[in-house]
């Protein structure tokens, strides 16, 4: 039986296991045919301090700096992609938004680094790769 896999979702926090599963993921998307979804999902905490440094700027740039700032930094380290790339932005837990928003955009599958920015997070919450391999609905590929 074959299961035809047309969007690839990848979750980035600017890691290098993160960057390494996102190029994985685009060349998997080229040879199949497929598009891929880059996600930075920052916590509430991360999210309220980028709201008050663009505050504290008179502004800043734009609603999203720090999420616009590590996909661009995913998407320059990956090099050139040839599949479609859509970008998305979330706030709240890693996990539960990484999970939600596969299913809310159709990915067929999701394809995340094995370790992210936090060790001694992930020591203590539990890994986050882990967790969306136990929740997600579609498949869950863990790139080392």
């Amino acid at each position: 039986m074959s299961i035809p896999i047309k969007k690839i979702m990848v979750p980035t926090d600017g890691s290098v296991a993160s960057v390494t599963a996102a190029r994985w993921a685009a060349a998997l998307a080229a040879s199949i045919d497929a598009s891929l979804v880059l996600i930075h999902v920052a916590t509430l905490g991360e999210a309220r301090v980028d709201a008050e440094r663009r505050a504290s700027a008179n502004g800043g740039s734009g609603p999203n700096d720090v999420e616009d700032a590590i996909i661009k930094a995913t998407l320059t380290a990956m090099g050139p992609v040839s599949a479609p790339v859509q970008e998305l932005h979330a706030y709240g837990d890693p996990v539960r938004e990484v999970v939600y928003q596969a299913e809310h955009v159709g990915a067929d599958l999701i394809v995340v680094g094995n370790r992210g920015l936090s060790p001694i997070k992930e020591l203590l919450l539990g890994s986050v790769s882990d967790g969306i391999a136990r929740h997600a609905k579609v498949p869950v590929t863990i790139v080392r």
